[in-house]
């Protein structure tokens, strides 16, 4: 762990990042990876509504990205060029008359998305599309922000 940077100084910081870049990971990136894109229980006072967005059919946007590749690479690159997914994202909405230790209810993502479009009360609408970091950041600190909005 890294001292306080005010009471730390520069040599001491910069030890404990080299220590930190050289260090073995203890666990396999794919593991890593599958414990932030698993799917958690909402609780509290909010709606939840998983939905599956499709892949496109068409392949433009997967070869524009993987012409630009080669466009802007030296020539020398190896990658793989991906290919295009579904897209999970939530529709996210306050859930009134509920504690925050509320467990998510028990009924179909449609059925959810109706109850959070009941509970609506301003035009603006938020679709949270997301690669897994919300796993370990929970969703209401984005929601506090996205308040004014």
């Amino acid at each position: 762990m890294m001292p306080n940077p005010s009471t730390a100084d520069l040599a001491t910081t910069v030890k404990q990042a080299r220590t930190a870049m050289t260090t073995r990971l203890s666990t396999a990136i794919c593991k890593l990876q599958q414990q932030t894109t698993r799917d958690r229980e909402a609780k509290g006072p909010m709606w939840v509504s998983r939905v599956v967005l499709p892949a496109p059919r068409e392949d433009d946007a997967r070869q524009t990205v993987c012409d630009a590749i080669k466009i802007l690479g030296r020539g020398d690159e190896q990658y793989i060029c991906p290919t295009t997914e579904d897209v999970r994202a939530q529709w996210v909405g306050h859930r009134a008359g509920v504690s925050n230790a509320e467990h998510e209810p028990v009924m179909s993502e449609a059925e959810k998305f109706r109850c959070l479009m009941r509970e609506v009360e301003c035009r603006t609408t938020l679709l949270y599309m997301h690669g897994g970091g919300h796993l370990y950041a929970s969703f209401p600190p984005y929601i506090c922000r996205t308040n004014g909005v």
